[in-house]
């Protein structure tokens, strides 16, 4: 499992604007302050059926009736999760306390929490709306926070790494959770080279390639601390 990790992906995907296909004279904005179940989902249902229509994800039809009728199938099931992580997330922004509300729906907070989220954060940053990031920033912040406490150290770890801003920060994570490095037949480095092919996989862009740059680094340093343990 590797749920939290695949959040760092997400952002390496092609995400819808806020204001796609609204006229330019408009000045809707996301409400936040007082967040409203139906809103999110009227909101990501629509921008995840227009992802669709481009090619960014849905089913695939391998042709005839039976191709169709699994195609709807999968599509229902993915509409489906869409809509419970976006209300998992409309919740979230409603609590006062996040992250308690977080690890009271810990079972809640799944992959598709967490790419949606990212989505959301993702288009936010797009169209400038500081608010909407701010509070988005928070509750993803909140759900991360409380879902880690539930991962294995090395999930836990890498995670960590990820987030770390300058190679001196990833030196002292390393340093101080070195036994990760090592646990479980040296887990945490098939976990890193399962995460970098998947990255390797995804749509080229700026922010794909950061990851991948970030991903080389990271798994130099922490064989490099590994060696230093022998």
């Amino acid at each position: 499992m590797y749920t939290v990790t695949r959040h760092a992906i997400a952002a390496s995907r092609p995400r819808m604007s806020f204001g796609a296909g609204r006229p330019a004279h408009s000045h809707r904005t996301c409400q936040v302050r007082q967040p409203t179940r139906t809103s999110f989902v009227h909101r990501v249902s629509t921008l995840r059926t227009r992802c669709q229509a481009k090619g960014f994800g849905g089913a695939n039809n391998t042709g005839g009736s039976e191709g169709n009728v699994t195609g709807e199938v999968d599509f229902v099931k993915e509409r489906r999760k869409q809509r419970q992580a976006t209300e998992v997330l409309a919740e979230l922004l409603k609590a006062k306390d996040r992250e308690a509300a977080a690890a009271s729906m810990i079972e809640d907070l799944t992959e598709e929490f967490f790419m949606m989220a990212s989505a959301y954060l993702d288009m936010a940053k797009k169209e400038k709306q500081t608010e909407v990031v701010a509070q988005v920033e928070t509750a993803l912040q909140a759900a991360l926070k409380e879902k880690e406490k539930t991962l294995r150290p090395e999930i836990r770890l890498l995670n960590r790494l990820l987030r770390a801003k300058t190679k001196a920060e990833r030196a002292a994570l390393l340093s101080t959770d070195a036994p990760s490095l090592t646990s479980d037949k040296g887990y945490f480095f098939t976990l890193l080279e399962r995460m970098a092919k998947d990255v390797e996989r995804q749509p080229a862009n700026q922010k794909q390639k950061e990851l991948v740059s970030q991903l080389k680094a990271i798994k130099t340093e922490a064989t490099r601390e590994r060696g230093s343990l022998n």
